[in-house]
């Protein structure tokens, strides 16, 4: 934990003032929702059990536990894992309680049961046409690595932990990790040590990336990697750079700024009928009987000043347009350069 703490320590002076005060609201927000999180989530292991269900948890809700101080890890939600062959009776359940369906498809039921939202997962790869035959098989056999009590499962240490590389793996294919997946590796990897081998990841074609990320891990939290892949301090540094300003903890949600453009939004209609009404088009004149004398009365600086907008907002799109294409190219290849860090396509990181 004092890893933990440290790395948050040492980027909070390059932090914004106001991600400072996000991250500060984050923890203690968190240490509410703890207090009230735990005993309803008890209470659905206890219905599914009651049903005859047999499940197991994944990722946030078995980590919390693990995290020395258990506040530090939010859950959004709570994912369950249920075997495919008892999806029938989990719907029967659901069907009896005050629950509020969000979505649901072949591969996940999410609902919100308050004070919760749950996942139920039948499958563990939606996307499994993006993974390596090997790694769908093992997750395909997922109810084979449940352990523990007939119903009220767990995964043994190994499935989970190759579970979290391959879904923060998938996270840097697609958006980004938070900083908050790394974390989740350093304190995994306090309990379990051994939590993987070689042999698996090899097998599950996750070794490269897992040996990239685990030596970042230990580089900031000073856990160590059981691969002796290991990563230089300005690597380190760049995907911190890259994660802080893209990842979990960079993402803006601003209530403020959402109502304003909210409000905008609303008032664009009647800011659009005014201007109309000033700086009409020679297509509106045309269209009504009194043209000839709504022409005569029309000044010439009401056309001077369309033309004059009409042509910055031209220029304004088309330097937007430059600007974000130059953004755009910039971000892929800061996204490319993070990938071969981190062995998603080729690496840099090196054996020790």
């Amino acid at each position: 934990m004092v890893g933990v703490c440290g790395f948050l320590l040492q980027n909070d002076r390059t932090l914004p003032h106001e991600r400072q005060m996000q991250l500060a609201s984050l923890f203690y927000r968190t240490v509410f929702q703890l207090s009230k999180a735990q005993p309803p989530l008890k209470g659905w292991r206890e219905k599914l059990a009651a049903a005859g269900i047999p499940h197991a948890l994944l990722k946030g809700a078995v980590l919390q536990a693990l995290y020395p101080v258990p506040e530090l890890r939010l859950c959004g939600d709570a994912d369950f894992f249920v075997p495919p062959a008892f999806l029938p009776q989990l719907k029967a359940l659901l069907s009896t309680e005050d629950v509020r369906l969000l979505h649901e498809d072949e591969t996940v039921i999410y609902i919100y049961a308050a004070p919760l939202h749950l996942e139920f997962h039948t499958t563990l790869l939606p996307d499994a046409a993006t993974d390596s035959p090997a790694l769908a098989a093992y997750f395909g056999d997922a109810a084979a690595h449940m352990t523990g009590d007939a119903l009220c499962r767990d995964f043994d240490p190994e499935f989970h932990f190759v579970y979290l590389l391959s879904h923060q793996m998938r996270h840097f294919q697609t958006d980004c990790a938070g900083i908050r997946t790394f974390m989740d590796l350093a304190v995994f990897l306090q309990h379990f040590p051994d939590a993987a081998s070689e042999s698996r990841l090899r097998e599950t074609g996750l070794f490269d990336y897992a040996a990239g990320a685990l030596a970042l891990t230990a580089h900031w939290f000073g856990v160590p990697s059981p691969f002796s892949v290991t990563v230089s301090d300005a690597d380190a540094d760049a995907v911190a750079a890259y994660i802080l300003s893209v990842g979990l903890f960079a993402r803006k949600q601003n209530t403020a700024a959402a109502k304003v453009e909210k409000q905008m939004h609303s008032a664009f209609p009647r800011l659009r009928t005014l201007w109309r009404a000033l700086f009409p088009t020679r297509e509106d004149l045309e269209k009504d009987a009194r043209y000839g004398a709504l022409a005569k009365k029309c000044l010439p600086a009401a056309y001077t000043k369309r033309f004059f907008t009409a042509l910055f907002t031209r220029r304004g799109h088309m330097r937007d347009t430059a600007r974000n294409i130059v953004t755009a190219a910039d971000d892929a290849k800061e996204r490319v350069r993070m990938q071969k860090l981190l062995h998603l396509n080729g690496g840099n990181a090196h054996e020790g």
